[in-house]
């Protein structure tokens, strides 16, 4: 089965994630920072992370360049955004959603994220609030795109 990485500094998004994707048979972790990540990922690689994009401790671009640090073209983990900024129910395309976000987080953050090349790695976004149905279908669609 899958495993899946959840990363959210809110505990009660966390939690809800984890607990609907075990309840789907899922591998599931989860950590309250991208530090906290970080040092479960050197363990043991997962599939997919569900990563918030705004957390204290490590940046989401010092995490992604040490994700493709380790793994290089080997690399097989994907990543969808968690993030709470509205884009207009889905009035624009996915690709523009993930540029619009990098580019956002380029202006708070600094430049480094846009150094990443991201594409094919971060490869969808889910936006807060979300529903099971939402955050299931995102995910099997993901997960449908690996060998796992």
């Amino acid at each position: 089965m899958a495993k899946i990485m959840v990363v959210d500094d809110e505990e009660n998004i966390r939690e809800s994630v984890r607990d609907i994707l075990a309840a789907e048979g899922y591998d599931v972790e989860v950590a309250s920072n991208a530090n906290e990540a970080w040092l479960k990922i050197e363990q043991r690689q997962v599939d997919l992370i569900l990563l918030d994009v705004m957390m204290p401790g490590m940046t989401v671009d010092k995490f992604i360049e040490k994700i493709l640090q380790r793994y290089g073209q080997n690399n097989k983990t994907r990543i969808i955004y968690i993030s709470g900024v509205g884009f207009l129910n889905g009035q624009i395309s996915k690709k523009d959603k993930i540029k619009h976000l990098t580019d956002l987080m380029t202006k708070l953050k600094g430049d480094s994220i846009k150094k990443l090349n991201v594409e094919g790695v971060v490869v969808d976004l889910l936006e807060k609030p979300f529903d099971k149905e939402g955050l299931l279908a995102k995910v099997s669609d993901v997960l449908g795109g690996l060998d796992v």
